[in-house]
């Protein structure tokens, strides 16, 4: 078993003091054979709606515990939204607000996790519409994204890609003057799908086209489109037959003569479904009262059973997640709780404790045979 951490100590004064030590006690925590989960969260007014100014970008472990909120880099001042990370997991892409509701401008950042530091790649011009659901190609060179291009962003978004330097202007891959939304890469970097809109009374559907944004088709009904990682399927979310009816997570299995799948059955909207890098299971969000923005994260397995809510408490939303690939191995990892037991100085002062306990947190990685 390969074992790697860090303890800084430091005395009153600000001394670092350097020392040798044992392990006094290990204690095994549990199997994380992937990153944590990111994701959009707002506090909700008493409407039931999400406050603006209130969104930030958190993260979590897969088991919705030890939630904290990503700090942004330094230069970015605006109001961040629906993250995505990079496929290696050493990046984060999200939307920012910045300016007026009357006059708002929206940018596309990427933010590398190791140093806090951020670029923007793309920015449009004030007045226009939102920049949502960002997706990495596969080789992480290019962010495909939703941009609202008219009066109406709501209804009328395209879809565009850029380079992840920010030295080239944005792609505008679709011109329908329809509501374009939620790109998401196929494994193999050669198509996109995506949802289409035609006009405010006709169900969604999704679609597919090449990378470049040529031939593009339709698939089935339905929005949100999520492509699996081993590229056979594509989870998506369908509207009910009628208004009425929820919204529930389902599956089309493009190898199989598009063979339709449920995965949900919940009387409130399920919607935005994403996969683990793993493919074994799918992160969506639930409503809690079947309207509004009062979203939660739930997670399940690739086959709709094990449901699991992840998110609270219910003041707040919490939406777009996106799990973070493992950055180093495919090996399971393993968290670890160490106790250090060390001296507080190399001659203890009178009346000084001459130990120190400290305890930290450290990362293990080992095969089947460890």
């Amino acid at each position: 078993m390969n074992i790697s951490g860090t303890a800084v100590i430091q005395d009153d004064s600000g001394l670092t003091i350097s020392f040798a030590t044992r392990v006094e006690r290990i204690e095994r925590l549990g199997i994380d054979s992937y990153g944590p989960i990111a994701f959009a969260r707002a506090n909700l007014d008493s409407d039931g709606h999400r406050i603006p100014k209130t969104r930030r970008i958190w993260t979590m472990r897969p088991d919705g515990k030890d939630l904290r909120e990503l700090a942004l880099a330094k230069k970015i001042t605006g109001i961040p939204s629906h993250p995505t990370w990079s496929p290696d997991g050493t990046r984060i892409a999200f939307g920012v607000l910045q300016g007026k509701p009357d006059k708002a401008q929206w940018s596309l950042w990427v933010q590398e996790l190791a140093n806090a530091s951020a670029i923007q790649v793309a920015s449009f011009s004030p007045g226009k519409g939102p920049i949502w659901q960002a997706a990495w190609s596969p080789d992480s060179t290019q962010i495909a994204f939703e941009h609202g291009t008219q009066e109406d962003p709501q209804r009328t978004r395209e879809i565009f890609v850029v380079g992840v330097d920010g030295t080239a202007e944005p792609v505008q891959l679709t011109d329908t003057l329809k509501d374009n939304n939620h790109p998401t890469w196929s494994p193999d970097g050669s198509r996109i799908a995506f949802a289409r809109q035609l006009n405010s009374v006709t169900p969604y559907q999704v679609m597919l086209m090449n990378f470049d944004g040529t031939d593009t088709e339709v698939l089935t009904l339905g929005s949100d489109p999520s492509w699996s990682p081993d590229g056979k399927s594509i989870a998506f979310a369908l509207w009910g037959r009628t208004a009425k009816d929820p919204t529930n997570i389902h599956l089309i299995h493009l190898d199989q003569e598009s063979k339709i799948r449920q995965l949900t059955s919940s009387p409130q909207d399920d919607l935005d479904p994403t996969w683990s890098p793993d493919g074994k299971k799918i992160l969506f969000t639930r409503s809690r009262t079947g309207f509004g923005d009062d979203t939660d994260i739930w997670s399940m397995n690739a086959d709709g059973t094990g449901e699991k809510k992840l998110t609270s408490p219910e003041s707040d939303a919490f939406w777009a997640p996106t799990w973070r690939p493992s950055s180093s191995s495919s090996l399971p990892k393993f968290r670890f709780r160490h106790e250090l037991t060390v001296p507080t100085t190399p001659v203890p002062r009178p009346g000084d404790n001459p130990l120190w306990t400290v305890t930290t947190e450290i990362t293990a990685s080992c095969d089947s045979n460890e």
